[in-house]
């Protein structure tokens, strides 16, 4: 019997700095997180995308991953469409979500990565030539574009007070998709037990990342949020995993509309090698 406990404790205490160290692995990992900027040079669309396309990205300025690995200006970001779903009489909202698995360098040098998205914006619209009264709101009266405030009426010599239309409110996530063909189980996984290299919960050098189950708009584009989820088996052609072990995955909701995110738009990730 003693024989029987002492090999009890020490399967207890084994488990315990098992757990201990993959916590440890999971914090070290986010903390080596590189932040990248990177423009999307492929449209993601959730009407004709397809699990398994690619998807890439160009970044915008050099980095250094925590291994040492140098990207250069133009390195590429690929990876694939993990999940998608179109706009469809059944289905009010689309959307579409994709992970990047590897950085590729100008020279072909491949480094497999763990990439979190942090921010997404596409280009503001250019205004529209209008004339003198336009721009005045119509008989020569200051005034704001229709369904927004401009400068509010006042006595000559008084300051105006001008209101812009509000910004884009985020949706609150509802712990994301968890079906049996959504492939996206609406979790973030860190790395312990599954070799992610990112921790949803921990900020970048101090920065703020994206909270599992939380939802951010997408920057000048209508409709559109995003969040980081984690991916299940069969989220990928390649297994439960996909091809290079991604476990975490971008997820763009479409409110009441299609999906289409265009080649130029703009992209904030965290980045560590795997």
């Amino acid at each position: 019997m003693k024989a029987h406990g002492a090999w009890i404790a020490v399967a207890a205490l084994a488990v315990a700095v098992s757990a201990t160290a993959q916590a440890g692995q999971a914090s070290a990992s986010a903390a080596q997180a590189t932040s990248v900027s990177a423009e999307l040079t492929k449209k993601i669309d959730s009407k004709d995308a397809k699990v398994g396309d690619e998807v890439a990205a160009k970044t915008t300025a050099e980095v250094r991953l925590a291994d040492g690995t140098k990207l250069p200006k133009g390195s590429k970001l690929v990876g694939h469409v993990t999940d998608v779903q179109a706009k469809s009489h059944d289905n009010h909202d689309s959307h579409v979500a994709f992970a990047f698995d590897r950085a590729v360098s100008k020279d072909g040098h491949e480094v497999p990565v763990q990439a979190m998205m942090r921010s997404i914006s596409v280009p503001a619209p250019m205004p529209t030539a209008s004339s003198p009264d336009d721009m005045m709101g119509g008989g020569g009266r200051p005034g704001g574009p229709a369904g927004g405030a401009g400068l509010a009426a006042s006595a000559p010599g008084a300051a105006h007070n001008a209101t812009g239309p509000s910004g884009p409110t985020s949706i609150a996530a509802s712990g994301g998709l968890n079906n049996a063909t959504s492939g996206i189980d609406g979790t973030v996984n860190g790395a312990a037990g599954n070799g992610a290299g990112l921790n949803a919960a921990t900020g970048l050098n101090g920065g703020q990342a994206v909270a599992a189950g939380s939802s951010m708009p997408v920057g000048n584009l209508a409709g559109v949020t995003f969040a980081t989820v984690g991916v299940a088996a069969g989220a990928s052609n390649d297994g439960a995993s996909g091809a290079a072990g991604t476990s975490m995955a971008t997820l763009l909701t479409g409110h009441g509309k299609n999906v289409t995110l265009d080649s130029g738009a703009q992209m904030t990730l965290s980045v560590a090698p795997r």
